[in-house]
């Protein structure tokens, strides 16, 4: 242990057991000897007053008033007095511990600027005994606008349950706080809370608290489609693929005639891959495949489901993304007539498409074994490689060693 623990260790245990010792007759009896007390130059001495305070507070607040002096006011300087020091625990600790209205000021100060957790939750601990309206009032503005997460949990925590908040604090509340809290419905009058919500610092909780609180919640934003920002937009469609709802196909089907780029478009593609083939339509991708952008080119090439002509797609694409796409849009073909065009696909200079070429020709085999022993004797020395690696997989052991020697 280090000197410094073990040196507050052993001034805890001094406290711990002077308090026992002494029990309640460690109180003065006065205010003048508690005001001594809780001045005296002795660090333990000061210690042990404070914690005879908390206690039995309620006997130290009549102790402590008298002869113009107040123990919460004097508790209360002792705190802003003692600010860096290592006596200020125990003086915020002690004053908090006593039921006064005049330590309300101090504790939401606490609440508001510490770093400190301990005096965190102690704050919080204290504030939640607020009238209900007064504890909405103070912690709302809090937990909209902090960015500490440890601080605005204990807002959540205090604020759950209250029926007093607004709609978009209710919502952030519900998200974030460890206690049941009520989540307002998704329905027009809200909407707008909600999508605020769901770009706002805690968009993976408040997501999550929705698909939760409405089994229907993808469709009721869909239906609101013209009112949401793209972000929330792409979630939505992302979330509801699964769904497969009539809305949901309409909107999907829509987003692709409209948008010209961008990533709603590309998610759009995406959602209309994952969608039975009854949603397909393939005049709705083919003037992307000439697109600008080669992601959109990527996603429209791969979201497709019908044969088409690759070989004229794959003639002058130099795109890597766009490459990988043709050679998944090519498995799903029924049949084995594109062998060649995919063992062309070895000679690529990227990786990752003699990779993805080698598996699907794997896929195909018995079919393209042929192809794959003819291009053992390849002059092209990437092509070979992909040709071993197709033939080992298949066991083909002695083809290679044949090769080779």
């Amino acid at each position: 242990m280090l000197n410094g623990q073990k040196g507050c260790k052993d001034f805890s245990m001094a406290i711990d057991q002077a308090s026992s010792a002494q029990g309640r007759n460690m109180l003065p009896g006065s205010a003048l000897e508690m005001q001594r007390g809780l001045r005296h130059p002795d660090r333990l001495q000061r210690a042990s007053l404070l914690r005879a305070i908390r206690n039995d507070p309620d006997r130290a607040l009549c102790v402590g008033q008298g002869d113009g002096w107040d123990i919460v006011d004097e508790l209360i300087f002792l705190c802003e007095e003692s600010k860096g020091t290592a006596d200020r625990w125990d003086y915020v600790f002690t004053t908090l511990s006593l039921a006064d209205e005049r330590t309300v000021d101090l504790t939401k100060n606490e609440f508001l600027t510490t770093f400190d957790h301990r005096f965190l939750v102690m704050s919080a601990r204290r504030l939640s005994q607020l009238p209900e309206a007064e504890k909405a009032g103070f912690f709302s503005p809090v937990i909209m606008e902090s960015r500490e997460t440890n601080r605005c949990r204990l807002c959540a925590n205090v604020l759950a349950g209250s029926d007093l908040l607004e709609t978009r604090v209710a919502i952030r509340v519900a998200a974030i706080a460890d206690r049941p809290a009520s989540v307002p419905a998704l329905d027009a009058d809200t909407l707008d809370a909600w999508v605020a919500e769901l770009q706002g610092p805690y968009p993976q909780k408040v997501r999550k608290k929705l698909l939760q609180a409405s089994a229907d919640a993808v469709n009721i934003l869909l239906s609101f489609w013209n009112r949401l920002p793209e972000p929330v937009r792409v979630w939505a469609l992302l979330q509801g693929v699964e769904q497969g709802t009539a809305i949901y196909a309409s909107r999907v089907k829509e987003t692709i005639k409209r948008e010209k780029e961008g990533e709603l478009l590309r998610t759009a593609l995406m959602c209309l891959k994952k969608m039975p083939p009854e949603h397909h339509d393939e005049a709705l991708l083919e003037p992307m495949y000439g697109h600008g952008d080669p992601t959109i080119r990527a996603a429209a090439i791969a979201a497709g489901s019908v044969e088409i002509d690759c070989s004229s797609l794959l003639r002058h694409e130099r795109s890597e993304i766009v490459r990988l796409a043709v050679i998944d849009r090519l498995e799903r073909f029924k049949g084995t007539h594109y062998i060649d065009l995919v063992a062309s696909l070895l000679e690529d200079n990227r990786w990752r498409v003699r990779a993805r070429a080698v598996d699907l020709l794997v896929k195909l085999a018995p079919a393209s074994l042929d192809v794959l022993r003819s291009l053992l004797s390849s002059t092209v020395e990437e092509t070979r490689v992909a040709a071993i690696q197709a033939l080992l997989r298949l066991d083909k052991d002695d083809w290679i060693a044949a090769a080779l020697l």
